[in-house]
């Protein structure tokens, strides 16, 4: 009989992560709360367990900064003047944020899936097949 690993991958992110969100979301989807679960929201509640101040970013921060930069790196690659400001203006930050996010580890790891990911479509099918693909994905982002 093979053991579910999703309590143990919610409590894990929770935490070794600090990232709280995980383990409310499976325990909000109705997953089964183990005793290790139930003891680790137990040390919460009576403060035993805080969240350090210099935590890592939330999944849902991550995602976000990762979105920011997709949404960077395909305005640039389609040639769109001022991709950092219209970033800026699109996800509700001032300019300075959008620098800030593209330094970090989740922009910077989605911008490099992005020139692999270029590098390989120009390898296997040409410079306009990668043009136009990339053009397809910067349209679910509004960039023309």
């Amino acid at each position: 009989m093979k053991e579910d690993i999703a309590p143990q991958m919610a409590l894990y992110a929770a935490v070794k992560l600090h990232d709280w969100q995980e383990l409310a979301r499976f325990i909000a989807s109705g997953g089964e709360i183990t005793s290790e679960i139930r003891n680790f929201i137990v040390a919460v509640l009576r403060g035993e367990v805080r969240r350090p101040k210099k935590r890592p970013p939330s999944s849902a921060v991550a995602g976000r900064h990762m979105d920011v930069a997709t949404f960077v790196f395909l305005a640039r690659r389609l040639g769109l003047k001022n991709a950092t400001q219209k970033a800026a203006q699109r996800y509700n930050l001032d300019h300075r944020s959008v620098q800030r996010v593209l330094k970090g580890a989740a922009a910077s790891g989605t911008i490099r899936f992005f020139e692999k990911l270029q590098q390989e479509l120009t390898r296997r099918g040409g410079k306009e097949v990668a043009e136009r693909l990339l053009a397809q994905v910067a349209s679910v982002y509004d960039i023309k």
